[in-house]
């Protein structure tokens, strides 16, 4: 481990020293556009004025991130408290100038008004072997537009009926799974629901079984659990792919790409079955091979077709977005609403009496419409997403010059920017006392009474989220059928408040969240 960290660090350096070259070589070289110069001075200029009042120095924030000293949430929330007044600050992550967007009226001109001006999360060099980087995720412009108008037809009302019968039955599964743990002490909850999640997204996207629920030491779970991980190797990998592109592509040989490649051949297995079966399947998986199709006869039919090019790997990047998208908010945001109803009994009670009476005027089942109804459970995923388990920032790069509206500032092609979340979530303007778990902030009068665009867990515009609903309904399924069956409560293991872990790019907590479950 000593090695690794040593030689992490030595890449660090040489990839900060690589920084300041390029940047030097921008300064007498423009990029083909006349852009990169230009957006680098000018968030210099912007940065210059405010820099001896950030918290640390040029480059500090970078290195509180990658050497895990403190969590991105934490990271960026300092400066955002440090600015309450200003609607955007200047800030340095490593050697590189960012705007943080702290108004929510110029958030939403950057996520939605205008958002033709900020098409783009953060550059990738398109070029890159790993196959996340063709996912919709990272996809730019028209590519990303095309690629979406696909996949956002994969969650309309009439499929997300389908996925709920497949979530549901798949949900019932999970009772015995937690029968079993009612005779623990102690429950790390998070386990359970990965498990649940894994075999959810396999009938709903991939048309697969992938037995989790029976196999506890399934890969697909395993594969799932990997992006959890928070190594020193991970957090610079990730630091650098949003901070410094241009470095990260000299180090990128660090990263594994292992393991996606039994994942890759599931994919391929799948498609060769379904070209052998005389009925055709209706789920994700079989919307992109059927995407994929289609763009191959253009490019054979069109010799200057230059839309998006889907194949195997476009296919694989989006089908692994989409698994590790629900595994991760399915897991991570549950674990975290149990662990709030465990500590506020009161709220328990409440949701449960909601739950159990809906579910007693449609004779005990679970239905789609009888899903809609619970209000309650709406509100506290919504405070969950809130409180515990905000992202720390959206990215966006400037596309297209730009002013920001009632500033004089412009800025130009390639500026990134960047909107705190996590800070804004817990902001006391917006919340008060924001560190209490109190589900009422979501009645409609409280949410009416907030500025738009103070609460974005999914982000908002055209690039946000595109499985918002589905993500949202898996959620409630499963409150609704564990509360519906089983209290939770604290118990000695149960970490009061959670610590985050300082290089978890997501909400992982330092130790797994553990608690106390009993059938009712």
């Amino acid at each position: 481990m000593k090695a690794i960290a040593v030689l992490t660090t030595a890449l660090l350096l040489a990839s900060v020293m690589m920084e300041a070259v390029l940047r030097t070589v921008d300064a007498a070289v423009s990029d083909g556009l006349g852009t990169r110069v230009g957006a680098v001075d000018q968030a210099r200029e912007i940065v210059k004025d405010a820099e001896d009042s950030l918290p640390g120095e040029a480059g500090a924030l970078g290195n509180k991130l990658i050497f895990g000293t403190k969590h991105a949430c934490h990271v960026y929330g300092d400066i955002y408290k440090a600015f309450p007044n200003e609607q955007f600050v200047g800030f340095y992550e490593l050697l590189r100038p960012n705007l943080l967007i702290n108004d929510p009226q110029l958030i939403e001109s950057i996520l939605v008004k205008d958002f033709s001006h900020f098409t783009n999360r953060v550059h990738i060099n398109k070029d890159d072997a790993n196959p996340l980087f063709k996912s919709m995720f990272f996809m730019q412009s028209e590519h990303w537009k095309s690629l979406r108008g696909r996949m956002v037809t994969s969650f309309s009302a009439s499929k997300m009926k389908v996925m709920f019968t497949l979530m549901n039955k798949c949900a019932s599964s999970l009772d015995s799974v937690l029968s079993e743990k009612c005779q623990e002490d102690a429950v790390v909850i998070q386990n359970i629901i990965e498990r649940y999640a894994t075999d959810a997204i396999g009938y709903c996207a991939f048309g697969l079984n992938f037995n989790a629920l029976s196999e506890p030491e399934s890969e697909f779970l395993k594969f799932g659990q990997s992006f959890f991980k928070n190594s020193l190797i991970t957090s610079l990998m990730d630091i650098l792919r949003n901070v410094i592109p241009e470095t990260y592509n000299w180090i990128k040989f660090l990263e594994s790409r292992q393991k996606y490649v039994k994942f890759y051949y599931t994919l391929k297995q799948s498609d060769e079955l379904r070209k052998s079966e005389s009925s055709r399947r209706n789920d994700l998986l079989q919307l992109m091979f059927d995407f994929r199709d289609e763009c191959q006869l253009k490019t054979q039919k069109e010799k200057n077709y230059n839309g998006v090019i889907v194949d195997d790997v476009v296919v694989l990047a989006n089908m692994i977005l989409i698994f590790a998208a629900s595994f991760i908010s399915a897991s991570s945001v549950l674990s975290y609403c149990l662990y709030e109803l465990a500590l506020h009994p009161e709220i328990q009670r409440r949701l449960r009496d909601e739950v159990l009476s809906i579910l007693k005027a449609n004779n005990g089942e679970l239905t789609y419409d009888s899903l809609k109804q619970m209000k309650y459970a709406e509100m506290v995923i919504c405070e969950t997403l809130r409180k515990d388990n905000s992202i720390p920032i959206i990215r966006r790069t400037c596309t297209s010059p730009y002013k920001l509206p009632g500033t004089d500032l412009i800025l130009n092609i390639g500026q990134p920017v960047a909107i705190p979340v996590y800070a804004i979530h817990n902001d006391e303007k917006y919340y008060p006392n924001p560190d209490r778990f109190d589900p009422e902030r979501f009645t409609p009068e409280n949410i009416a009474s907030r500025p738009s665009y103070t609460y974005i867990p999914f982000g908002d515009g055209p690039r946000m989220c595109i499985a918002m609903r589905f993500a949202k309904m898996q959620l409630k399924i499963l409150l609704a059928r564990i509360i519906s069956n089983y209290e939770t409560y604290p118990c000695s293991k149960t970490e009061i408040p959670i610590k985050l872990h300082p290089r978890s790019m997501g909400s992982s907590p330092i130790n797994p969240i553990q608690l106390r479950i009993q059938k009712l």
